[in-house]
């Protein structure tokens, strides 16, 4: 039987969340239903934000120049393409179940880490919360708990040192709400970044940076410090 769980579906018999996404009864070809359908797919944890992320993006492009398109306009041609692939990727989202319990098949958990993973590139950044477990008998457990995603901003070059920069500061945001409401007792959390330019801003203490870099360096530390 299915019931729902602050919006989310919930099967109990089962114990597992669903994605709630219903189809386009009709192709992709505008502004308008392509927005339909982003907003159409209620992920408060951002779950499945690998298959959400390639509608965001299509839909920064329609909104700024040189590919700004009104809200009926026909999209072009490979937009209109690439959103049908995004389409049929949610589509699946149907038959995904997400384990409710962190703890499921596990005994007495004996050690629980966060495990928090960070990237960026040109065009999005992001980051992603784990919890792994460990039980008496050492089974383990790793659960995703929460991510985020973010488009670049428009009209603005972010470097993919800086992009990567912000992927951690997502990181840290992230955990710092994992913290407050996981209501579980954790005995280490490591951050995971193959960004050594991201690394390096974050361990260097000395030397001064420009703003878009300092605040974001003194934010992260705040929360998670370079050790």
């Amino acid at each position: 039987s299915d019931d729902t769980a602050l919006g989310v579906p919930w099967n109990v018999s089962d114990d597992t969340l669903h994605i709630s996404f219903s189809p386009p009864n009709e192709k992709v070809t505008t502004k308008r239903q392509l927005l339909s359908i982003l907003m159409g797919v209620f992920d408060p944890l951002s779950l499945v934000a690998p298959f959400v992320l390639p509608l965001k993006v299509l839909m920064q492009r329609t909104c700024v120049a040189p590919t700004k398109l009104e809200w009926d306009e026909q999209l072009p041609s490979m937009t209109e393409d690439s959103a049908s692939r995004a389409v049929a990727s949610l589509n699946r989202l149907q038959h995904l179940k997400i384990p409710r319990c962190y703890s499921r098949n596990l005994g007495k958990v004996v050690n629980r880490q966060l495990h928090i993973f960070s990237d960026g590139s040109e065009v999005a950044y992001g980051a992603s919360v784990y919890l792994r477990q460990t039980d008496s008998v050492g089974r383990v457990s790793v659960c995703l708990i929460i991510a985020k995603s973010r488009i670049t901003p428009a009209g603005k070059l972010l470097t993919i040192p800086r992009a990567e920069l912000c992927g951690c500061e997502v990181a840290a945001t992230l955990v710092d709400v994992v913290r407050r409401e996981l209501h579980l007792p954790i005995d280490g959390e490591w951050f995971w970044t193959d960004s050594t330019a991201a690394l390096g801003y974050l361990n260097n203490v000395n030397k001064r940076y420009q703003v878009f870099v300092a605040n974001r360096c003194r934010f992260i530390s705040a929360i998670a410090p370079p050790e």
